[in-house]
């Protein structure tokens, strides 16, 4: 008899847990509802001119001069360049080749 009782307590406890978990997947979290709510408020609003902070023109010069100078990896002054080559030539690649 008690262990009927037990048996009926813990089918009740998985049936009670089940639907809550199954109650939690379907519904939304509360980060879809705060990017649901975002992307609703956010619809049909451009950023308006005078809201960007540098013009154009500004941007594209800044962007102009960004380019990097073109190293040479196997400059024969760096000691660790010195040091590969010596590497190299003792497994046996030739220099000359």
């Amino acid at each position: 008899m008690a262990s009927q009782q037990l048996y009926l307590r813990l089918i009740g406890l998985a049936v009670l847990l089940t639907l809550l978990a199954l109650r939690d997947v379907s519904s939304d979290s509360s980060l879809h509802k705060i990017l649901r709510k975002r992307d609703v408020a956010g619809v049909g609003t451009a950023p308006s001119k005078s809201s960007v902070a540098l013009p154009s023109s500004k941007a594209q010069e800044f962007l102009a001069k960004l380019s990097r100078t073109k190293r040479n990896i196997w400059d024969r002054s760096r000691p660790d360049v010195q040091q590969w080559i010596m590497q190299f030539m003792y497994m046996g690649y030739d220099e000359q080749v």
